[in-house]
């Protein structure tokens, strides 16, 4: 059955941030906290819904360990509220979990999905079909320690324009692409990009407008450019990477930015020009 990325209508990048706190251990094993944020990197959509209903967490060939049941009240967080854009007065992370967690070195954190719903710039509700998540949950590798007295993190990207499908038959289906990466060695970059016509002159935004930075061939995050021209990309090992533009109609030069561990980098000004 054929299907496609619906990146038009979706969102590019989900970001959940885990936070591994440790607190003080009386004699024999020590315990940490665990705390899990949201937050998203959209494009084109009125609200991207995701219900969670359970975290757990799991060393290396261990069993798994819950971290937060919710139970019969799963919550609910629309990403779009939580997305980072490069402005420090609005939320880019929400608050989901903080546990308490023995210490140790974890490999895996698996999230048991209850329900996805877009809704697009019609109002129209879409629930994305799921290859067993809500039961078996959504296992996402990556390591990770929890230590006495240091405070650690881990940063899970989805990468929504590619996890949710639009199938051949109208209807959406879950098939996710997550990468896990410490947060303590992840950064973002921010900029301006400013449209002209092919005489020069100035033109509006273009609705959907939207850039990404690779490393190499590798896409490692997007994001929806404003009303203003301004963007934002988060979730960033530290490196060095390529922006393009990905905006029908309009062509700009790529632009190489160097990220730093914990830092905002400035794109400075991108000109794109219509084609």
């Amino acid at each position: 059955m054929k299907y496609r990325a619906i990146a038009a209508v979706i969102g590019i990048g989900a970001l959940i941030a885990v936070a591994l706190i440790n607190g003080c251990g009386g004699g024999g094993r020590s315990n940490g906290s665990l705390q899990v944020y949201l937050a998203d990197d959209p494009l084109d959509a009125k609200a991207v819904n995701v219900t969670i209903s359970r975290i757990d967490v799991a060393k290396a060939e261990d069993a798994w360990t819950t971290l937060v049941d919710f139970g019969s009240s799963p919550v609910t967080i629309d990403l779009l509220d939580y997305r980072y854009d490069g402005d420090t007065s609005t939320p880019d992370q929400y608050l989901l979990a903080d546990r308490p967690l023995a210490e140790g070195h974890y490999t895996q954190i698996r999230l048991i999905l209850t329900k996805i719903e877009i809704v697009d710039s019609s109002d129209a509700v879409h629930e994305c079909a799921m290859n067993s998540q809500d039961k078996t949950g959504l296992k996402l590798v990556g390591e990770f320690d929890v230590a006495p007295g240091t405070m650690s993190a881990v940063l899970i990207d989805f990468n929504v324009a590619k996890s949710i499908v639009e199938m051949g038959n109208g209807t959406y289906r879950l098939q996710p692409t997550v990468k896990v990466v410490p947060l303590q060695v992840t950064g973002s970059v921010h900029g301006v990009v400013v449209f002209k016509n092919k005489s020069g002159g100035d033109v509006p935004v273009p609705e959907g407008a939207a850039i990404s930075a690779y490393q190499n061939s590798t896409l490692a995050g997007s994001a929806l450019i404003d009303s203003e021209g301004k963007f934002g990309i988060g979730g960033l090992v530290a490196g060095t990477y390529t922006l393009k533009l990905e905006t029908p109609g309009f062509t700009a030069p790529d632009t190489e930015v160097t990220v730093t561990p914990q830092t905002d980098a400035d794109a400075g000004t991108i000109t794109a020009t219509a084609q």
